[in-house]
This record gives C-alpha cells, structure tokens and sequence, in this order.
C-alpha cells in the first residue's frame, strides 16, 4: 500500500500533476556519499542542461509553497509525499538547486552515538563536502560516508 500524499489543501492541482511528470522523467542521483542516511538528488542545473527547468521550478515551488515541516534526523526540512515518495528542499534558506526524495518510511540507519559520551545520539551537520554526524555537547564527528 502507497502512502497517502502530504501537502498544503490549497496546492494547484496543476502543480501537483506538473510535478508529478517532473519526477518521473528526471534523471535522480543516490547520495553515495551519505549512505547512512539513503536519498536520491536532482539538481538544478542539470535540469536546465535537459530542458526540464519548468518541471524542476514547479517541484521546487510546491514544496516551498504547499509542503509540510518535516523532521528528518534531528532538521526540519519543507517537503511534499507524492506517490509513497517525500521530497524536500535543503533547507529553509534553500534556493531549489538540489531538491532530494526518499521513500515514506525508508528504514534509516540509527544515528552514531558520541564515543566521548557515550549513549549521546549524534545530529547530523550538512555543512562541507561530506555530512557529519556531530554532538552537540562537544562538536565530535563521525564522518558519514563509506
């Protein structure tokens, strides 16, 4: 069974389906380098270089406009559920260049917990190359990558 879709009642009908063709004809990348914590990506300019710059700004504008505050590890994120998948933007600062989905109700690996505290669950911190897992009582990390 599919997962209900998840987004503001007042979303255009037109945006929905619009993004909804968005999804299907994209060319989404998994986040090798945040295997612990399994997603997909696409990218802006990448949907621009294959003509599909209308259907990327019109996901992006219904997840802005029309999405729900989700709590992912620890963040908020706006994000919609279209077809048993969520997407999301970054973050509330977001300028829509990387838009991610994942499966309502993927089974995520446990976040690490600090080895100075031992049981502290770690946050996860987007920030650089690679996401860390951090603690936040003594900014510790653990990479998160293979």
């Amino acid at each position: 069974m599919t997962a209900p879709d998840r987004y503001s009642p007042d979303a255009p009908a037109h945006m929905v389906e619009r993004s909804r063709e968005y999804i299907a004809e994209a060319r989404w990348t998994f986040a090798k380098t945040m295997a612990r914590v399994p997603h997909w990506y696409v990218i802006r300019r990448r949907a621009r270089a294959a003509g599909q710059i209308v259907g990327h700004e019109v996901l992006y504008g219904l997840i802005r406009e029309h999405g729900y505050d989700r709590d992912w590890y620890g963040r908020i994120f706006k994000s919609v559920d279209l077809d048993g998948w969520s997407y999301w933007q970054m973050d509330v600062n977001s300028t829509g260049e990387f838009l991610n989905c994942a499966p309502v109700g993927i089974e995520q690996d446990p976040a690490p917990t600090c080895h100075v505290h031992r049981g502290e669950p770690m946050t996860l911190d987007p920030r650089g190359r690679y996401a860390q897992w951090r603690c936040r009582l003594c900014d510790a990390t653990a990479v998160n990558r293979r």
